[in-house]
């Protein structure tokens, strides 16, 4: 292998889209861990999500002996998963900065996962008293279901388990829990081509990237859109909703919206004014732009949602955020797309929550909000589906904290808990029954799940020398 910032320019320029699969990285990586003495077996994960490819697999290396047995915990494991929620070609590369790596996962968590394997290779000659697994997992962007796969596998049993994530070389010790929803309107009939509403927009709104319950109070297109609907209404305009999309994974912040709606011809000019590009952009602090092209209806005609349909969309959207701010102390929520059907409106909702609180509160006031907006629109049928939950990790004093406390100060860092509002496979690991701690170089200000996507080499090759430790300590 190169140094570490040369193989890790080469490993983000493989794109690991969550949806489009691991195989490519997977493949690469396989072909390095062997190259540093690891056994390695790729492991391909079976699931049943619709419009995830199949081409989904973790990568298992092992150094030294390892010992599977349901009784019997021995070994570190050292997990990072690999896949992403934006392509290479999405980064902004910045080559003046001479100190850090661009690229999509740099910090969460490709560069750990090398970090760590720089770090195995240096006990490839010793002998070791427990083994080394170094794992690299899939769709983290999607439930976090290769974590999942791996631990149902039963092919390893460790005693320790660190995964990778980026908290600045701060030892994590706390994580939010996290439950998604599917959530559908339904309504009987499509208004079809109403008389007078011939003068057409569609706009395109568009936010900044970013991860949507860490680090981010900036403004996501999905969200803006649904407020401009709400403030036209307001305002007065009666408007019909053709289309509306926005789509986007559970982790992320929506960045693209897309919307097409119709008015009168004589409130038309006046919402024109509206749209204006510079008070627009200035309401949201420059986060949010807009693009529009204006239409006017042919002799087809233009089938839209019913007018009790939109209200209900944006009413609903408001008493969902209202309900969880008021009933799930410190809960961080995210609606993450909307899709249009010929009798129905579709959109997720994330949600994270203290892991000390019970999902029934989450869904017991989420509930409450869709009964209070089903009796203001009866003729809607409006429902709710959980769809995933991931488990938070609680803290709590355990064997592997302590050894990395001690590693991390060894080292020359100030070691500090970090209890992230952010989502990672810690949890899965503990409750699972496996002593687990969170790690890695990198942080919010590195940019995770957006186009400024970047990692601090300095941090990355002292998270080198601190998994160093931690593997003498635990194995030798």
């Amino acid at each position: 292998m190169q140094s570490l910032n040369v193989e890790l320019k080469r490993l983000v320029e493989i794109s690991s889209l969550s949806r489009n699969g691991t195989s490519e990285v997977v493949n690469h990586l396989a072909q390095l861990m062997e190259d540093v003495g690891l056994h390695v077996e790729p492991q391909h994960v079976m699931h049943s999500l619709e419009g995830v490819s199949k081409r989904q697999f973790n990568v298992v290396g092992v150094l030294g002996e390892p010992l599977v047995d349901e009784m019997t915990k021995t070994g570190l494991l050292l997990q990072s998963h690999l896949d992403t929620g934006l392509d290479p070609k999405q980064i902004k590369l910045n080559n003046d900065d001479a100190g850090a790596v661009y690229g999509a996962g740099v910090s969460d968590s490709k560069g750990d996962f090398l970090a760590k394997l720089f770090a195995v290779k240096r006990f490839r000659e010793k002998k070791l008293k427990m083994p080394i697994y170094l794992v690299g997992t899939c769709g983290a962007e999607l439930g976090q279901f290769g974590a999942r796969y791996l631990i149902q596998s039963k092919i390893l049993n460790p005693q320790y388990v660190m995964v990778g994530y980026p908290t600045d070389l701060r030892m994590g010790v706390e994580q939010r829990s996290l439950l998604n929803f599917d959530i559908s309107i339904v309504y009987r009939v499509t208004e079809r081509d109403p008389r007078g509403f011939n003068r057409g927009v569609k706009i395109n709104i568009k936010s900044s990237m970013g991860s949507a319950f860490e680090g981010s109070n900036k403004p996501d297109a999905l969200t803006v859109a649904l407020a401009l609907i709400k403030d036209s209404v307001q305002a007065g305009f009666d408007l019909r909703i053709k289309f509306i999309n926005s789509n986007s994974d559970m982790l992320s912040l929506s960045t693209d919206c897309f919307l097409e709606l119709y008015l009168t011809s004589h409130q038309f000019e006046d919402f024109k004014r509206l749209l204006k590009q510079e008070e627009f952009t200035k309401k949201y602090n420059g986060l949010v732009s807009l693009d529009y092209e204006f239409l006017i209806v042919g002799d087809a005609g233009v089938s839209f949602i019913p007018h009790d349909g939109t209200l209900a969309m944006y009413r609903l959207f408001d008493e969902l955020k209202l309900r969880l701010n008021e009933d799930v102390e410190n809960s961080v929520s995210n609606f993450y797309y909307i899709n249009q059907e010929i009798n129905s409106t579709r959109f997720g909702l994330a949600v994270a929550y203290s892991s000390a609180l019970s999902d029934k509160i989450v869904c017991t006031a989420l509930a409450d909000a869709i009964a209070r907006i089903s009796n203001q629109f009866p003729a809607m049928n409006i429902n709710i589906q959980k769809t995933i939950s991931i488990p938070g990790l609680e803290s709590n004093d355990s064997e592997i904290k302590l050894i990395l406390k001690e590693s991390i100060e060894k080292e020359s860092v100030s070691c500090e808990e970090l209890k992230t509002s952010g989502i990672n496979e810690s949890g899965i690991f503990s409750r699972a029954g496996f002593d687990t701690v969170f790690f890695g170089a990198g942080g919010m200000d590195s940019n995770p799940r957006s186009d400024k996507e970047n990692i601090s080499i300095e941090q990355l090759d002292r998270s080198v020398e601190i998994y160093s430790k931690i593997i003498e300590r635990v194995c030798m």
